[in-house]
């Protein structure tokens, strides 16, 4: 079993030689320097990432394409934070979802190399794809309206294989959303909520719960009627 590193200053060429191996994106790969920035840093990440940037042998990479750079993430370097995500199985979900429920999903993950979680060395590892290529959401000016309906028209295609009947709870969810934030863009948060009928929507886990006659989606939400929107 590998060792896997306390910080990020154990994470060497060698140790990230050993660890990516046996990963067939870097089948014959040797390298030989590496270059870390770290990502996302603050006292509050349960995590700590970095963007490593490699360096390979030349008489390997003239054979052929190995990733230019990887993310490593480890288990918060801040002992409080390291304490939140083990004692709420933060890390142990993290590894078991990469090991087991990614592959069925449907939502786009990245690619991983190598994930382990040494719970007897509070220590976890992950060694995935860089995706800083991909769009990067401003978190202080945030979406626009036509980004943020894009993205619930993937949390409709988003979900698990084999759910069968939830299908159509998920699209009626995902009808009541998307009404939501065009009501939200027309009238502002002071008069929005959503209203429905648990009668009319079954109400299963992980769907929207009950409350009273309707259900309530917080302030920020618009209102919506059965007899307007087929609900």
């Amino acid at each position: 079993m590998l060792r896997l590193p306390a910080t990020m200053d154990e994470v060497t060429p060698e140790w990230l030689q050993a660890a990516v191996s046996t990963h067939l994106d870097f089948a014959g790969a040797r390298i030989e320097r590496i270059e870390k920035t770290p990502v996302g840093v603050g006292i509050g990440q349960v995590g700590d990432l970095a963007r490593v940037t490699l360096t390979y042998a030349d008489d390997v990479t003239a054979e052929r394409k190995f990733p230019a750079s990887v993310v490593v993430k480890l288990q918060a370097g801040f002992e409080p934070m390291r304490a939140v995500g083990v004692r709420y199985d933060m890390y142990l979900r993290e590894t078991g979802f990469y090991q087991t429920l990614a592959k069925a999903t449907r939502a786009p993950t990245p690619t991983i190399y190598f994930i382990d979680w040494q719970p007897a060395q509070e220590r976890n590892t992950i060694v995935m794809q860089d995706l800083t290529q991909w769009h990067w959401p401003d978190q202080i000016a945030g979406a626009t309206s036509h980004q943020a309906e894009r993205c619930i028209d993937a949390r409709q295609k988003a979900g698990t294989v084999g759910l069968g009947g939830r299908e159509h709870l998920r699209y009626r969810q995902h009808l009541i959303f998307r009404h939501a934030l065009r009501c939200l863009g027309r009238h502002g948060s002071s008069d929005c909520a959503i209203q429905r009928r648990p009668e009319r929507i079954d109400v299963r886990p992980g769907a929207l719960r009950p409350a009273g006659r309707g259900v309530l989606l917080g302030r920020r939400v618009a209102r919506l009627h059965d007899r307007r929107h087929d609900l």
